[in-house]
């Protein structure tokens, strides 16, 4: 698995940046963590259409984490992080040419 960097900054058209959590800029693979501390209820809905345009537009593979994914007996973090990356792999040995 591919050595991920913390803060990934993603450029908008807008003059301003996105910043990923975790990612692979190289092919573009994202972990993001929506903690109830910063992403609650009244987030959702900014942080739905963040998603839609770096994944759509930006032909990133993000992937969202929460509490029990991370913490707990039930975390599999380790596992969606190897299944994303894997996911990001196959979108660019598919896709590379259209980006």
């Amino acid at each position: 698995m591919p050595t991920p960097d913390l803060q990934v900054e993603v450029a908008t058209p807008w003059g301003t940046s996105y910043w990923l959590d975790l990612g692979v800029p190289e092919i573009r693979y994202s972990a993001e963590y929506d903690g109830a501390e910063w992403h609650g209820e009244d987030r959702r809905e900014h942080d739905a259409a963040r998603r839609s345009w770096i994944e759509d537009e930006q032909h990133w593979t993000v992937d969202r984490f929460v509490g029990r994914n991370v913490y707990g007996p039930c975390m599999d973090a380790d596992v969606r992080l190897r299944d994303g990356v894997r996911r990001a792999l196959a979108a660019r040995r598919t896709t590379w040419y259209c980006v």
